[in-house]
């Protein structure tokens, strides 16, 4: 009674045996299928036959040579600032000595212009003064001749009265100009209009220079508005270029880094797999060797056919 309980519970436990080998070769077919997916997953971006650990060095110095664009770039962006100070404070020093040279120059033509129109203000004046004298010389000179008194000699008969003696006469003549006087202050009149025409002409002169200065240096206040704004606008393009190029790196810095950690996570998880799949093969072989020697002792005790437990 006590064999046939024996050879029931080791029949009983070769069976259970035999359950656990065929549960540990599922369960190790199933990491294999895990591990050979894991590893077909790991080439990111390479030749199939890159290793892991070449793979990741790629990234690495990858990121390397990254970090150091990054580091010259910054640089470089660095490096243009400065030139631009440079270049800016010195275009801007050349304008202004140009702006000033040009603003002493238009100065200068306005105290001319200054000059020259209060000396033509003048001669106008001293010609209109010298014109009302003349005309009242010819007024007095022609009032002399229509009253006669011109005609008058003392001891001749008067064509008015019929007198011989003229005792006013002489005081009338001194006080009437003569036509010498007359012709002496006319050349005066020609003098002062030929100076005034003249220092017009000179004020005329000075006038359109110093309009063409003015428009000259509105021009050159433009230009130097205008150029600094272009060579600002170059210089934010350039930069602009710079931080572009920086981003672009920056984003594929970012892409391996998310491609590294991806392969280490992998490399993690293979490495795990690979110690699940050695516990279970080292269970299983303990398992095939538990089922050897249950069938051995079943077999030796109590003569059982052996193809009871295969």
């Amino acid at each position: 009674m006590q064999k046939i309980f024996d050879t029931y519970f080791y029949k009983n436990k070769t069976t259970a045996i035999k359950d656990n080998i065929k549960t540990l070769k599922e369960k190790r077919k199933t990491l294999e299928g895990q591990w050979n997916q894991e590893n077909k997953n790991s080439s990111i971006d390479c030749l199939d036959e890159h290793t892991d650990n070449e793979i990741k060095a790629q990234l690495e110095d990858q990121l390397t040579k990254l970090t150091e664009q990054k580091i010259k770039l910054s640089s470089h962006l660095e490096k243009v600032s400065r030139q631009f100070t440079i270049l800016k404070d010195k275009y801007h020093q050349t304008k202004l000595n140009e702006l000033e040279e040009e603003y002493q120059t238009l100065n200068i033509l306005k105290k001319d212009y200054e000059q020259y129109k209060n000396v033509v203000h003048k001669l106008h004046i001293e010609r209109d003064m010298q014109k009302k004298k003349c005309d009242r010389l010819k007024q007095e000179r022609e009032s002399h001749v229509l009253s006669q008194l011109a005609v008058i000699t003392e001891g001749k008969a008067c064509p008015v009265c019929g007198s011989l003696y003229h005792s006013h006469l002489e005081s009338y003549q001194e006080q009437t100009p003569s036509e010498a006087i007359i012709e002496k202050e006319m050349k005066k009149l020609t003098t002062l209009d030929e100076e005034t025409k003249e220092m017009e002409k000179i004020l005329s002169h000075i006038r359109i220079s110093n309009d063409k200065k003015n428009l000259l240096f509105s021009q050159l206040l433009r230009n130097t508005t205008i150029g600094g704004d272009q060579l600002t606008n170059a210089w934010k393009n350039d930069i602009q270029a710079i931080l572009q190029k920086k981003d672009e790196l920056i984003t594929k810095q970012q892409i391996i880094n998310v491609q590294t950690e991806q392969l280490v996570g992998t490399i993690q998880r293979i490495s795990d797999l690979e110690l699940q799949m050695k516990d279970i093969n080292k269970e299983y072989k303990h398992m095939v060797k538990m089922a050897t020697v249950a069938r051995e002792v079943i077999r030796q005790e109590f003569y059982i056919n052996p193809d009871i437990v295969t």
